[in-house]
């Protein structure tokens, strides 16, 4: 293990700290016996040590800095499953568990430090569709959450940046559901109340919650 840390120290790689593992990712590769597999599962490693998928709790996670490795327990993630060796490595980790599955996340949320504060971040009502009016039953909410994340009804939709200058929000998914909010909407009203954008020549107006 000495080896291994002074290896990582001579590749300019860091170890992660807790609050850098804190946040939502994206597993995109895993390998077992050698063999790369590209899938996509998003999970949540919450401050309290707990592991969500699909907005529920399925599993833990416990690091050991002293010795590069994170302890998962889920009955789920399979490839993650026990005391994975660590390497962090700009805004992923990379991960192999005692039975030497390889697994690669890329972060998706803002580390804390790096949260949002603009007039964006909150909860939006879609109230019309193209003109068409909503809410009732099918009442839609969308969280831009302050991490960088879009949520709806406790899920990781995607993620979202808004650039202010040229009124626009860039948003994207990896979700076969949601490839409607793909892309880049174009605001024409944003205040304390209201936001209106288009977005894939869908127009949408919200109320913020």
């Amino acid at each position: 293990m000495a080896a291994l840390l002074l290896l990582i120290a001579a590749q300019g790689v860091s170890i992660a700290q807790s609050t850098e593992i804190e946040g939502v990712w994206n597993m995109y590769e895993t390998s077992f016996a050698g063999e790369p597999e590209e899938v996509s599962v998003t999970m949540t490693f919450t401050s309290n040590g707990r592991i969500l998928l699909g907005g529920q709790e399925n599993g833990s996670w416990k690091l050991n800095q002293a010795e590069s490795t994170l302890t998962i327990e889920s009955d789920l993630l399979m490839t993650l499953e026990g005391e994975c060796a660590l390497v962090f490595e700009k805004g992923e980790m990379h991960l192999t568990n005692p039975e030497e599955a390889y697994s690669k996340l890329r972060r998706l949320s803002l580390q804390i430090d790096q949260e949002y504060t603009n007039e964006l971040v909150g909860e939006w009502e879609v109230k019309k569709i193209n003109g068409e009016s909503y809410g009732g039953e099918r009442s839609i909410v969308i969280d831009y959450n302050k991490n960088g994340i879009i949520y709806q009804r406790g899920i990781v939709v995607g993620t979202w940046k808004y650039d202010k200058k040229a009124q626009t929000i860039m948003q994207k998914t990896e979700r076969s559901d949601s490839e409607e909010m793909n892309g880049e909407a174009s605001i024409s009203q944003l205040d304390d109340a209201q936001l209106v954008y288009e977005l894939n020549g869908v127009q949408l107006r919200f109320q913020k919650q």
